[in-house]
């Protein structure tokens, strides 16, 4: 399947074996997500409400003279609408409001059209005994929903160019995805609502019937975003491929921003972890880092560790170390006197804590159970990239108050970790541990003086033997591993830190490897790239 984005500085076309899928959101946080065939029970047209997700839209079906759904053959993404293609030469365009809760579904010609709903809480699985009501008169189709638990009614008004012509039933739908993931329920009860013969469909929510009208109708009123056209894809080049990659990675940020903070993802994680918004900041503009480094400045440290996520009781062993990175790199040029007072305090507050609770005798930084990024494998005890992060504090703080002593502490600490973790020209994952994993891309980025070009180098080809997957990326562990996991386990996190495949690990290696040699790396580097941006 082609999978085309096209944006005003960049375009792109891919083609896709497997089945994609597009996401928007809009400014008041709704969400609406497909795949092009039927996957996830988390597909769908969905209100975010005080208590959380709502959803009220299956999906839309295109009909063929068997009646039968007809399937999608491309995908075209031009920023704020997407499109479906469809074998025919039909499409049908998505765009939801921007700042009401309402949806408009366009095609250029009439086409036959099958309306399925699924009112329910994103985590909520009813089966069909659910109270809707559904009328009609001039304007469109209303439909209302009692939600069992607040007992609070729900409006969705559907405006068409022509009548909706009302079927009324529960179906099963089953979900491929979710039973490949082991996510359960893998089926659930949808309600058919009816067919049209139209070119246009508006949509509206509301909590109360006049408020989901009047959304309709200013749905009715906009257009999709229309493609370019006639677009000329003579130019598909990696480079082109990044930037359009870019482009669409910048969008999905801001659809992740919330009042709080970045989420971790969609459709699941709708919580701001430190070590997720912190990693993620490292691609964000200047303007956004600065807010970012001011928001986790001003946090409160347990230990020395910052919170898993907000009003967690949990703790990472890496959030100060992703901040420090972060801060590192915004410090090019220079940090606003303000700001990097701020970051001095915090970095001192960080320093003291780990020295009292997290300190062996050896002079190391040990962690937690589950505790670093890998956080379904335990990792517990004293791990590389932990012992690289607090060097990247102390290298901070001696570039920021050019006192000496903290310089000293960090060749210190750097001649520990060559002590302890260096053996055979290969550096090992924790003290005892000899697992060959990724986190040594991440300490090259983070103290690239810990070891010789050369050692780095044997270092790097060693793990790259182990880890290298042919696509484009590296596995989590050791593929000769008796822990590797060949397939992806899913919601069952067996193989999350056991062989599945990280696209942020991904591409802060290809950096660690240009960074070291990207004439020896060369070919690796490019994969990775092809891989994170086809």
């Amino acid at each position: 399947m082609k999978v085309h984005h096209l944006f005003a500085a960049a375009s792109s076309v891919s083609e896709t074996a497997t089945i994609p899928a597009f996401l928007q959101r809009n400014q008041v946080g709704d969400l609406l997500t497909y795949y092009t065939e039927r996957q996830s029970r988390y597909e769908g047209w969905f209100i975010q409400s005080e208590t959380g997700f709502f959803k009220l839209l299956e999906r839309i079906e295109l009909l063929g003279a068997d009646n039968n759904p007809l399937l999608v053959s491309g995908i075209i993404n031009s920023g704020a609408s997407h499109y479906w293609q469809f074998s025919n030469g039909a499409s049908l365009g998505w765009k939801l409001l921007s700042t009401l809760s309402g949806l408009t579904v366009r095609s250029d010609q009439p086409l036959r059209l099958r309306i399925i709903l699924d009112p329910r809480a994103v985590y909520s699985y009813p089966e069909f005994n659910r109270h809707l009501e559904v009328s009609q008169d001039k304007t469109g189709t209303l439909v209302r929903y009692t939600d069992p638990i607040t007992a609070r009614p729900i409006y969705l008004h559907i405006r068409l160019r022509q009548p909706l012509s009302l079927d009324g039933r529960w179906q099963t739908c089953h979900y491929p995805r979710d039973a490949a993931r082991n996510s359960m329920p893998e089926q659930l009860f949808t309600y058919v609502l009816g067919e049209a013969e139209t070119e246009s469909i508006a949509f509206g929510y509301g909590l109360t019937s006049s408020e989901a009208l009047s959304t309709s109708l200013a749905a009715s009123r906009q257009r999709p975003v229309a493609p370019p056209e006639g677009p000329v894809y003579g130019h598909q080049t990696l480079v082109n491929q990044v930037a359009t990659a870019r482009i669409s990675v910048q969008q999905s940020m801001r659809w992740l921003q919330t009042p709080t903070g970045q989420w971790a993802g969609l459709p699941w994680f709708h919580q701001v972890w430190s070590r997720d918004e912190l990693i993620a900041g490292l691609g964000l503009s200047r303007d956004l880092q600065h807010q970012l480094l001011d928001q986790y400045l001003g946090q409160s440290l347990i230990d020395g560790e910052l919170s898993t996520y907000i009003d967690s009781n949990t703790q990472c062993a890496d959030g100060v170390g992703w901040l420090c990175l972060l801060a590192a790199q915004y410090s090019q040029p220079d940090f606003p006197i303000g700001l990097e007072r701020r970051l001095i305090r915090f970095l001192l507050r960080a320093r003291t804590g780990l020295l009292a609770a997290k300190t062996t005798a050896t002079g190391l930084i040990r962690n937690g159970n589950n505790t670093t990024w890998m956080d379904t494998v335990g990792r517990e005890g004293v791990r590389l990239e932990i012992q690289c992060m607090y060097g990247k504090l102390l290298e901070l703080l001696y570039e920021l108050t050019g006192q000496a002593v903290y310089e000293q502490e960090r060749l210190t600490l750097l001649a520990t970790v060559r002590q302890h973790f260096l053996y055979n020209n290969q550096l090992l994952d924790g003290i005892g541990d000899d697992t060959i994993r990724p986190n040594i891309f991440l300490a090259y980025l983070l103290q690239p003086d810990l070891l010789s070009a050369r050692l780095w180098q044997s270092c790097f080809d060693q793990a790259l033997a182990a880890l290298w997957l042919p696509w484009g990326g590296i596995a989590s562990i050791d593929g000769e591993d008796q822990r590797f996991q060949e397939y992806s386990s899913g919601e069952d996190n067996h193989s999350y830190h056991n062989g599945d495949s990280w696209f942020f690990i991904n591409n802060l290696t290809a950096i660690a490897l240009y960074r070291l040699d990207a004439k020896r790396y060369g070919n690796k580097i490019n994969a990775i790239l092809e891989a994170s941006t086809a």
